[in-house]
């Protein structure tokens, strides 16, 4: 089960390790990173995908707002879980962290769900 674990945890941190540098390079904040992860397996074909999924939501500047709290929602909530799995095993103080650090993920779910209405329903 720990193998299990391991790799999961691993697979986890590769998932927001990309995430992150999609989300850096949509923003337009670096590119630079992105362009080195379209040369790993798979990545070119989630470019396009997400690329695809962009443009189908249009240019509408409320809709884009939309777009960028969506994706910054998720890539906070999987940085932080990625961050704080391992720290939480620490017995008194991973605990106490998680508690103190809890209204980042908070946020992050609340800008998920306002980029989501912002996308869907306006």
């Amino acid at each position: 089960m720990k193998l299990f674990k391991l790799i999961f945890s691993l697979f986890f941190l590769i998932v927001t390790i990309i995430w992150t540098l999609f989300t850096i390079s949509f923003i337009g904040l670096n590119s630079e990173g992105w362009e080195w992860a379209q040369n790993l397996p798979g990545v070119p074909e989630l470019n396009k995908w997400l690329t695809e999924f962009i443009a189908s939501h249009g240019n509408d500047t409320m809709k884009r707002w939309g777009l960028y709290a969506f994706m910054v929602g998720i890539d906070v909530v999987l940085v932080y879980t990625t961050i704080f799995y391992p720290i939480q095993k620490i017995p008194f103080l991973g605990k106490m962290l998680k508690w103190i650090t809890g209204i980042i993920p908070t946020l992050g779910a609340i800008a998920i769900i306002a980029g989501a209405v912002l996308l869907w329903v306006i």
